[in-house]
């Protein structure tokens, strides 16, 4: 029988994140037997864009903030750090933070608040609101019975480049736009921007 690496789960172990793979024999067909003969442990890494150097967050940030600027004109920083910017009706934020081993984005727009919770409004949330291809409907609650809706995303931004970040960020500031308007009408509430 040969030794075969075939990877039967990924998890996370203990900081820093690691995949575990089995080393296993197959049975003579493509079917694993149950004799494990070792694990292996390959500690997931974050290299820059030039290869080979961990990448920070602050290196993040900064790469991000340039391809931000590059596509959209001037961005804002507030005072969580997003940066922010508005397209038509909608403000547009992506936030930078770690997680586990990575760098992750999550691009997102706060897009109604002082919307009235409904069953109808969390039946939307719960089923409309998640068939979307780029991202999804959040509801945020409080506690005076109204909510907040947002839509985004989350990349990766270990390998991230330009064309992915600008299809993300463009996903999500045109959604909200049309979002912001068509549940206003459905819903009650107020766009972000409106006073």
């Amino acid at each position: 029988m040969q030794d075969q690496l075939v990877c039967i789960d990924a998890f996370a172990l203990t900081p820093p994140v690691i995949r575990a793979f089995a080393v296993v024999e197959l049975d003579g067909g493509d079917r694993p037997s149950s004799d494990a003969i070792g694990i292996v442990q390959l500690p997931l890494r974050q290299f820059n864009w030039d290869g080979g150097k961990i990448v920070s967050l602050l290196e993040v940030k900064d790469r991000v903030q340039k391809m931000l600027t590059e596509f959209v004109g001037s961005v804002r920083i507030d005072s969580d750090g997003d940066f922010g910017f508005t397209y038509e009706s909608a403000v547009v934020y992506v936030r930078a933070f770690e997680w586990e081993d990575s760098i992750v984005l999550r691009i997102f727009s706060q897009f109604l608040r002082d919307v009235p919770l409904t069953p109808e409004l969390y039946r939307w949330v719960a089923t409309d609101g998640q068939d979307f291809l780029f991202g999804n409907t959040a509801l945020v609650e409080f506690e005076n019975g109204i909510g907040r809706l947002d839509f985004g995303t989350y990349l990766l931004a270990d390998y991230l480049d330009t064309e992915e970040l600008r299809t993300a960020v463009s996903a999500v500031a045109v959604t909200a736009d049309r979002l912001d308007d068509e549940l206003m009408a459905r819903f009650g509430g107020r766009r972000f921007l409106d006073d």
